[in-house]
C-alpha cells in the first residue's frame, strides 16, 4: 500500500506540472454530490456471491488555471455485501461498509468542452465496518475495524461542465475493495463568463 501511495503522489505532481494545451477556462470552485452502485472486487471465497451496494459521495474541487487539472477533497460512503447460501435454510451474509476521506486530483483531456474525459486518483484514510448475519443465529453486532489507507483510481467523462459519469475503484482491504459506477452533478462548475 505504501508503494501505491508514493506512485499516486508522483502522478499528482506530474499531472499538475503539465501545460494547459489550449483548454477552455472554467470556474475555479465546484462541489459535486454523487450517487452510484458499488460491486465487491473479492467475492468472499467458494460458495459466496457478491451483491451491489449503495455508494454516496461529496467532493469539493479547485480547478487550476495553469493546467487542465483539478485538486479536491472527497468524502465517500460505500457498501458491498457477500452472501453464502447453504443447502437447506441456512445462509450467511457479510456486509462491508467503508467511509473514506481522500485528497483527489483529475486530469481533463478537453476541459471546458461539452464532453470532457478525465482520469484521476485519490489517496486518503478509510474506516471499515463489518456486519455478519447468519440465519441460524442472531445477527452479529457491527464490528469496527482499524482505520487504514485508501487508493481510488478513477476514469470518467464530464458533460457540459456539470454532469459527471465516473467509474472508480476503492482499494483499502481485500474484503472492502469495490468498483463503483457513479453519477454526479458539479455545482459551481462550468465555463467562466
Amino acid at each position: 500500500m505504501r508503494h501505491l501511495t508514493i506512485l499516486a503522489a508522483i502522478g499528482l505532481m506530474f499531472m499538475t506540472a503539465m501545460p494547459a494545451a489550449a483548454q477552455g477556462q472554467v470556474k475555479k470552485f465546484e462541489v459535486e454530490p454523487s450517487l452510484g452502485l458499488g460491486m465487491p472486487l473479492y467475492g468472499g471465497g467458494e460458495g459466496y456471491h457478491g451483491k451491489e451496494g449503495l455508494s454516496l459521495g461529496l467532493e469539493g474541487r479547485y480547478n487550476l488555471e495553469s493546467a487542465p487539472v483539478s485538486i479536491g477533497c472527497e468524502l465517500s460512503i460505500s457498501a458491498a455485501s457477500r452472501r453464502r447460501d447453504s443447502s437447506g435454510s441456512n445462509s450467511t451474509a457479510n456486509c462491508h461498509r467503508t467511509a473514506s476521506l481522500s485528497v483527489t486530483s483529475d486530469y481533463y483531456f478537453n476541459r471546458g468542452g461539452k464532453v470532457s474525459p478525465f482520469v484521476g486518483v485519490g489517496v486518503g484514510l478509510a474506516q471499515r465496518v463489518t456486519t455478519i448475519s447468519d440465519s441460524e443465529y442472531v445477527s452479529a453486532p457491527m464490528r469496527l475495524n482499524p482505520a487504514g489507507g485508501v487508493l481510488t483510481p478513477r476514469i470518467g467523462v464530464e458533460f457540459w461542465n456539470h454532469l459527471r459519469l465516473t467509474i472508480d475503484a476503492r482499494l483499502t482491504h481485500r474484503d472492502y475493495n469495490t468498483v463503483e459506477f457513479r453519477i454526479g452533478y458539479a455545482f459551481g462548475g462550468g465555463k467562466r463568463q
